[in-house]
């Protein structure tokens, strides 16, 4: 997998680009979404694709516009 480092965004500053309040709630709902986007282990850290990250917040908000 080719990815840029600049396209990248952390656990902690993941969350908010996907629209959670917190990023407990962020690591809950990636383990309850089987098509949630998958993290690159860069050392320790777990780092997340902005556009996987926009991808899912568009998910949720048409999801939750459909109840």
């Amino acid at each position: 997998m080719n990815v840029k480092f600049e396209t990248l965004l952390p656990t902690h500053q993941a969350f908010v680009v996907a629209g959670f309040k917190t990023v407990d709630a962020f690591r809950m709902h990636l383990q309850r979404d089987p098509k949630a986007p998958q993290p690159v282990k860069i050392g320790h850290a777990n780092f997340y694709q902005r556009t996987d990250l926009e991808t899912l917040k568009q998910r949720r908000h048409a999801a939750q516009k459909a109840k």
